[in-house]
């Protein structure tokens, strides 16, 4: 990846995005530009460690996101798995808390500028 994002214009154009609110938008930029670019191992709790791939982001919804709530996070993780985007897991916490877990589903697309050359 060479920095950054990337947006794709069939994203931009499609009638879930227009649907979502500016916060929702925020939301999804925030949770693509917080994915791992490669592989990067975390302390999962209870002397457990674990690696999360490239497209992976480990965050707490309950927390809220871009101004969401943790419920209005936890909707929108939802929206954005029924329209294929992504998959989802939450986990128990120990001492540190519990998280969310989202896969990007195609990161590639997201992440590979040479993709887009043309």
């Amino acid at each position: 990846m060479k920095d950054g994002i990337i947006l794709p214009r069939p994203l931009l154009e499609s009638t879930f995005w227009r649907k979502l609110t500016p916060q929702q938008r925020a939301a999804v930029i925030e949770l693509l530009a917080a994915a791992a670019t490669e592989p990067v191992r975390f302390y999962a709790g209870t002397n457990r460690w674990e690696t999360l791939q490239p497209g992976e982001v480990r965050f707490r919804a309950d927390r809220g996101l871009c101004g969401l709530t943790g419920r209005q996070v936890r909707n929108l993780l939802t929206k954005l798995e029924k329209a294929g985007l992504i998959e989802y897991s939450t986990h128990a916490g120990g001492a540190g808390g519990g998280y969310t877990l989202v896969e990007w589903l195609n990161w590639i697309q997201y992440s590979d500028p040479d993709v887009y050359e043309r």
